[in-house]
């Protein structure tokens, strides 16, 4: 076999190709951002926490389970990618590099010779982004999957068993009144059990069951349940095969896009979707997957496939409809639910309130340089789908049925990689996304990105680039940059203007926005750290009508400034400080600072992982809260604001004394010291604290 380096700054040390453990203990070591966070799957998630922060932030209303979302990444730990036969669309699906580095990647690749090492990726890619992606990839000439037999994918492969509890010790108010006013039905406790065997990214099943606290026990204990299937390049015509629930990722998201939506982060050039066409879902999210049947196809040398159907339950808002001399007698939908909770009787009625077919398809040719693909989704309810009656909500979809078409293309000229999408749905509507990322020089890169939505554009499960939730009525310009003087500073900057020519939720009329970023970081030996400042301005309704009783459009500014330091003091301790002010102002001024430090803790001499944070915060109202990640137990992430005036502290241990067992608690309490009770409606607490226990169990063979 050939060999796998180690960085290290003055030298090259080589080793053998790792096994799964080695390679494990290596991405603890090596990852950039990654190593001390106790050596599990959710710390990948800390590269992407500032994505994730912005997502939590501007989408309240739309709850998301990020649990197992960067899996993929640990199947690459157990199985990395082979650098010198991996394709473009292997590489995109790391989601760790730019089009330009990959394109950087596979030029050297094919017009020199195979890489020998991966300490020659220097040749072509940063020192920072091969420490990136240094658990993920190997070099090897020789080794390929393919010379495994497809029967010993089920053989050869590893066997997950998760298991967690989670309790609130402190009782709300959802607990204490009885159901018939609208309590919850169920106990405090929320469960979660999952099995997984994997082979690798060619082979996954297992099954996922959730229990959400408030709900009660059903017939089953649990009260979600998901089963997946997929096995992929198991003949050449054949790619995939996926059968129970699944992710589909088609284009940059204009007509269905499963998953986590990135969006804008501290990574400005990431603007690009490159998500695997079809995945296999393992997520406790109860509302963003498909249920049915996939395949992929390979048609040609170089054109492929996607066909997927699907037919599953949605939770709805059920009502009379509210249109005259309505031909359908039967209720109808305002709203789909998102959030899969179903604690009381008005929750359990709209449970599975409405059945959706979905059915699709995408063939993609590739050309050289690029590719070109052409994509449908067709969507059909059983029940209306009839919002309510308000003036924003005249252009949204209603009705039972909705057709999207598509078209999206990507391809790269020297130092230009161009992407884009542009869609239909049935009534007329138009949407089209379209970016170049552009490579100025070594240092030195560029992304421009415009989108626009038209009033009519229609698509229930659109995920794209954008600043609303929906794509829909929205006409943006995103300008993003990268600058890397050197191997110790990254300069990220990005811009984003954005207008609506409709009224909207929080909008009685034609409204802007626009958003700024900059974060200075830096990265020695032993350290590394930021300095970030983030502007954003929207129009919205002022809480003042006018003499007309109509709210007016009023200028909302929301602007942070972070400096977030972290200090590697040994090989098995960390600290990490970050210092926050935030300041939101509309018609009066609200401000806010928060101040943490975490300590994380693992002696390579035990088998002990320990992390710990504690947080100050004041703010004036919820409008100035400050987001933050926190470290949390595998498959496990949580981001919470921190507002008004108190703390925040919270422990997590983790003990991997035991072979193939991994054992790991957490605690988290939150204390308010000016308020008398904590959360609203039948979350609130009575007292000004609040207590959480997590506890898991993950068994691995």
């Amino acid at each position: 076999m050939k060999l796998l380096f180690v960085l290290k700054s003055s030298n090259i040390q080589t080793m053998r190709k790792p096994t799964p453990t080695t390679a494990f203990l290596v991405a603890i070591i090596a990852l950039f951002p990654l190593f001390s966070v106790h050596a599990q799957t959710d710390s990948v998630a800390y590269v992407f926490q500032d994505a994730i922060e912005n997502n939590v932030a501007n989408n309240d209303d739309n709850a998301f389970s990020y649990d197992t979302e960067f899996e993929y990444l640990q199947d690459f730990i157990r199985h990395p990618l082979n650098v010198n036969k991996a394709s473009q669309t292997d590489f995109e699906h790391l989601k760790l590099l730019t089009a330009d580095q990959i394109k950087a990647i596979l030029k050297h690749r094919n017009l020199r010779k195979p890489f020998i090492t991966l300490y020659e990726l220097q040749a072509v890619i940063d020192l920072t982004t091969i420490r990136h992606i240094l658990p993920f990839v190997y070099v090897d000439s020789d080794v390929n999957d393919f010379q495994i037999p497809v029967r010993e994918w089920f053989k050869r492969g590893k066997n997950d068993l998760i298991s967690r509890i989670e309790h609130r010790f402190e009782t709300a108010k959802g607990f204490e009144k009885p159901d018939t006013e609208g309590g919850y039905l169920g106990d405090k406790n929320r469960l979660y059990l999952r099995y997984r065997y994997s082979f690798g990214n060619h082979l996954s099943y297992g099954i996922t069951l959730d229990k959400d606290s408030g709900e009660p026990y059903g017939k089953s204990v649990f009260d979600f349940f998901s089963f997946h299937f997929k096995i992929s390049d198991i003949h050449k015509t054949l790619k995939t095969i996926c059968l129970g629930d699944y992710s589909v990722a088609l284009g940059q998201g204009l007509i269905h896009e499963n998953g986590f939506n990135i969006g804008k982060s501290a990574m400005a050039l990431n603007v690009e979707k490159s998500n695997p066409s079809l995945s296999h879902y393992t997520s406790s999210n109860e509302s963003n997957f498909l249920r049915g049947a996939a395949v992929g196809l390979r048609f040609a040398q170089n054109t492929e496939g996607v066909l997927f159907a699907s037919y599953r339950q949605r939770d709805g808002n059920l009502m009379a409809s509210q249109v005259e001399n309505n031909p359908d007698k039967s209720l109808v939908i305002s709203t789909l639910q998102l959030g899969g909770l179903h604690r009381t009787n008005n929750e359990i009625a709209d449970k599975n309130a409405v059945g959706l077919v979905t059915l699709g398809g995408k063939v993609q040719r590739v050309l050289r340089g690029g590719m070109v693909a052409l994509n449908l989704v067709y969507n059909h309810f059983d029940r209306t789908i009839e919002p309510q009656n308000k003036p924003y909500n005249l252009f949204t979809f209603r009705g039972r049925q909705l057709l999207n078409i598509s078209t999206d293309f990507k391809f790269t000229y020297k130092n230009f990689h161009f992407f884009g999408e542009t869609a239909f749905s049935d009534n007329g509507g138009v949407g089209t996304l379209n970016s170049v990322i552009i490579g100025l020089d070594k240092k030195l890169s560029l992304t421009i990105l415009h989108r626009f939505f038209s009033l009519k554009y229609q698509a229930i499960n659109a995920q794209p680039f954008a600043e609303s939730a929906r794509a829909n009525d929205e006409n943006g310009f995103y300008v993003g940059l990268e600058y890397k003087p050197n191997r110790t500073w990254t300069v990220n900057a990005y811009s984003d203007l954005w207008q609506y020519q409709w009224l909207r939720s929080r909008a009685n009329g034609a409204s802007i926005g626009s958003e700024y970023f900059l974060r200075i970081a830096f990265k020695t030996k032993n350290t590394e750290g930021y300095l970030q400042l983030k502007t954003k301005a929207k129009t919205e309704n002022g809480d003042r009508p006018d003499s007309s009783k109509t709210n007016v459009l009023i200028d909302k500014t929301r602007s942070q400034l972070r400096f977030h330091f972290q200090y590697k003091i040994s090989k098995g301790l960390e600290l990490r400080n970050r210092l926050e002010w935030s300041q939101y102002e509309d018609e009066t001024l609200s401000n806010g600072f928060m101040v943490y430090q975490d300590v994380l803790f693992s002696p390579p001499q035990y088998p002990v992982d320990i992390s710990v944070r504690a947080a100050f915060f004041d703010t004036n109202s919820y409008q100035s809260a400050i987001y933050a990640f926190e470290n949390d137990l595998m498959y496990n992430f949580t981001i919470l604001p921190y507002y008004y005036q108190g703390s925040r502290f919270y422990v997590n241990i983790s003990y991997k004394g035991i072979k193939n067992l991994l054992l790991e608690l957490r605690l988290a309490r939150t204390y308010l010291a000016n308020q008398k009770t904590i959360s609203s409606g039948l979350d609130e607490i009575e007292g000004n604290h609040r207590t959480d226990f997590k506890a898991q169990m993950r068994f691995s063979f």
